[in-house]
């Protein structure tokens, strides 16, 4: 009779265990709740509405897919590299230390549209406590450096996601020469809202 109470009380434990959504988080990466908004200190928003068509890609008001709810799909490194990215950030957010991932691809230049070797290196891990305007959270550090071979054209990007909303928070850029992509910038998280309620961290 007390086995059986025993057992029942572990198995009552490990499903509210199961239930916890902290717990469940740890397990892998939800894109921001549709109807959430993200407003940056740069002066615009994503409003997002859940997942996208694969692990890791979150679907915009405007139609599009991000990856980890920031990258745009459309970029080459993603469509050529898609699969050693998806397996970083499920180890990643599975609370093992990912390896490293490194790429070489073709691209072409901004400007001109000059065909180009562009080498990224990324690497995820870890939990840091980020604070932005929108207030703090626990984040996954994510860390891109992006290079264009046989040139001085160099920068690192890391961006910080919110571990529980999934919402990306921070962005910091390294230029790391002395052009810098209109495009490639540093931003905090404005504020959060989900739905039309503001978020409360």
């Amino acid at each position: 009779m007390l086995r059986i109470v025993l057992v029942a009380g572990f198995l009552a434990g490990a499903s509210a265990l199961a239930s916890d959504p902290a717990q469940a988080q740890e397990a892998g990466y939800r894109c921001p709740a549709a109807g959430t908004t993200l407003e940056r200190t740069r002066g615009d928003a994503f409003t997002y509405r859940g997942d996208g068509a694969a692990p890791f890609l979150c679907a915009t008001s405007t139609g599009a897919q991000r990856f980890l709810g920031y990258w745009q799909t459309g970029e080459t490194f993603y469509a050529s590299n898609r699969g050693p990215l998806e397996r970083m950030m499920t180890a990643a957010f599975e609370g093992a230390a990912p390896s490293p991932v490194s790429f070489t691809y073709f691209s072409h230049s901004a400007v001109g549209y000059i065909p180009i070797t562009v080498r990224e290196s990324w690497s995820a891990g870890g939990a840091e406590a980020v604070s932005t305007p929108a207030g703090s959270f626990n984040a996954l550090r994510v860390e891109r450096v992006f290079q264009i071979v046989d040139s001085a054209y160099r920068y690192r990007q890391t961006l910080w996601l919110d571990r529980q909303s999934g919402v990306p928070v921070r962005v910091e850029v390294e230029h790391l020469n002395g052009i810098m992509a209109p495009q490639v910038f540093s931003w905090q998280a404005a504020a959060v809202h989900r739905g039309h309620v503001a978020s409360t961290r």
